[in-house]
């Protein structure tokens, strides 16, 4: 979903990377403003997804911003969009705690058939605001703010779920690994006095099954894939990997986005040094060339000349 008056700021979920399709979009608000974005979703059970949030192009931007996700009415680690960075910034893990305070990283992925079918069972409004806090429900609040750049150090992972008697929801038991209690933060965030008691824009995922989207006539027409062969040839050749930068297959392993970027910056970086490296060898070449014809032609040119002075000078002895 991607909120025009809010400088284009987007909020979206994703599985394998593809984006799900949004249905019944809604927007709520007063006072002319849009400030609250409300969608469907059809997943498939137990899929892996990923919340993504991106801060739009429309105009300069002047202050940095916080996306708060809420998954079934709990909270999780927020993520940071600074006014300069205009890329997608995604968060696909979430700390679990278990009944011995153990903290796993777990994968969100999201519950079995039977959970996407209990949702919205319940005959509540689904359009009434305050709703969001409850299972089935994925909601993402937006402040306005600064984010502050600190000395780094390492804090408790505090932004944990427990687990009540192996309940399920939206976020499934997905694949896990064993997290450290203590992790590294070097950013804080301070709201902006407008946006300290309530969020500057907020987006709301209802996580609904196919038979209640049809029941409910909320599913909507889902457009075709365009031919192939309608693409334009410059975007096929856009959308293909450069293959001087993927010889080599690179395991990124659990490296960030940023470290993500960082790699293909560095690859881009020595691709453009062997490039420049092969002009000025190739440069170097033709100079030379250039340089042995110049030689070649003064040398025939003052052979020439000594000819000629030689032929004058043996006609004015013969006379």
């Amino acid at each position: 979903m991607r909120a025009k008056e809010f400088n284009g700021f987007e909020a979206y979920l994703t599985v394998d990377g593809e984006k799900l399709h949004e249905h019944n979009l809604v927007k709520l608000g007063g006072e002319g403003r849009v400030r609250r974005l409300e969608c469907y979703i059809e997943p498939k059970p137990h899929t892996e997804f990923a919340i993504n949030v991106r801060l739009g192009r429309r105009k300069p931007w002047t202050g940095d911003l916080i996306a708060e996700p809420t998954i079934d009415g709990r909270p999780t680690h927020s993520l940071h969009v600074r006014k300069n960075w205009h890329r997608t910034h995604f968060m696909d893990t979430l700390f679990e705690e278990d009944a011995m305070g153990q903290l796993s990283e777990c994968k969100m992925t999201f519950g079995s058939l039977e959970d996407l079918r209990r949702y919205g069972s319940n005959g509540e409004g689904d359009y009434e605001v305050g709703n969001d806090e409850r299972e089935g429900v994925i909601s993402i609040a937006v402040s306005r703010g600064e984010v502050e750049k600190i000395k780094p150090v390492k804090m408790k992972i505090s932004q944990s779920l427990r687990r009540d008697n192996g309940k399920g929801g939206v976020v499934g038991k997905g694949r896990s690994v064993e997290s450290d209690e203590r992790a590294a933060f070097g950013e804080e965030f301070r709201y902006d006095e407008k946006d300290a008691h309530d969020p500057w824009v907020k987006f709301v995922f209802k996580i609904r099954s196919r038979e209640y989207l049809d029941k409910n006539k909320l599913y909507d027409r889902i457009p075709a894939q365009q031919h192939p062969l309608q693409v334009a040839n410059h975007i096929k050749l856009k959308a293909e990997p450069e293959p001087d930068s993927y010889d080599d297959p690179i395991d990124h392993g659990d490296r960030t986005d940023v470290q993500r970027s960082q790699t293909f910056r560095s690859l881009k970086r020595e691709r453009i040094d062997d490039d420049n490296e092969y002009l000025a060898a190739k440069s170097r070449e033709i100079v030379q060339e250039e340089l042995a014809e110049l030689r070649e032609e003064v040398r025939r040119l003052r052979s020439r000349a000594t000819s000629v002075m030689t032929v004058d000078t043996s006609y004015g002895m013969r006379r």
